[in-house]
Order: C-alpha cells, then sequence, then structure tokens
C-alpha cells in the first residue's frame, strides 16, 4: 500500500474530509489531494513525500514515523533531506578534536557518550 491509499483508507476510517485531514497534519487541502493521487502533476511521476512530511502525518494520526513507513510498501518512495547545520565555536572544536583522535581513542570517546546517554538520559 501507497501513503496516498493509507491516506485514504484512514480518513474513510475516522470519516475525516481532506481539509480535517489538511489541518490536523499542517497540510494544506491540495497538498493531502497530491499525497492521496501519489503523483506529480508537474512531472507525471510518482509523487515523493519528504520524511518531514511523514513525521506530520505520522503525529496527527497517532503513529510514529517507524511504524508508518512499515505499513507501506517497501516502493514508497520518501525524499531525505537534510537540514543545514550551524557549528559553534565549541562544537567545531570538538569535531577538530574528535577528528585528531586514533581509530582506538574515537571508539572509546564514542563508548563513553554511549554510556553517558543511557546513564544521564543526555540527547545528542
Amino acid at each position: 500500500m501507497k501513503l496516498g491509499e493509507w491516506l485514504k483508507k484512514y480518513r474513510a476510517e475516522h470519516n475525516m474530509s481532506m481539509q480535517e485531514l489538511a489541518e490536523k497534519c499542517g497540510f494544506s487541502k491540495a497538498y493531502v489531494s497530491l499525497l492521496e493521487k501519489g503523483i506529480n502533476p508537474k512531472t507525471k511521476k510518482p509523487f515523493s513525500p519528504t520524511i518531514q512530511t511523514f513525521e506530520k502525518i505520522a503525529r496527527a494520526t497517532g503513529y510514529d514515523v517507524d511504524s508508518l513507513i512499515k505499513i507501506l510498501d517497501s516502493t514508497q518512495p520518501v525524499t531525505i533531506t537534510a537540514k543545514p547545520v550551524t557549528l559553534n565555536y565549541e562544537d567545531t572544536k570538538l569535531l577538530r578534536d574528535f577528528h585528531s583522535l586514533t581509530a582506538d581513542g574515537k571508539t572509546m570517546l564514542l563508548g563513553v557518550l554511549n554510556s553517558l546517554r543511557v546513564t544521564h538520559s543526555v540527547s545528542m
């Protein structure tokens, strides 16, 4: 099942209009229509929603992204775009210091960071 088919099914099961789903997801009705059709009207090729679109749909429908994607066919295209990251001086220095470590040093440091994250619930 493609995303568009799933959205139509979800709307039917929850007695929702396109407009209601659009508002719940933070989309326009036209975008929901595009998602449901699954075809880019300009190129006539399959439409590939971004991972951010999947996140909004999952949040609005009570799913997590992984569960939503697992429901869909493995042929469902997903566009993943990298968000630009701005590093401050401290971040840049940490990266430089990390890159200067030996392979063993990097492995050791990553192990320490992982145990800190687990022990102190530090989000990274």
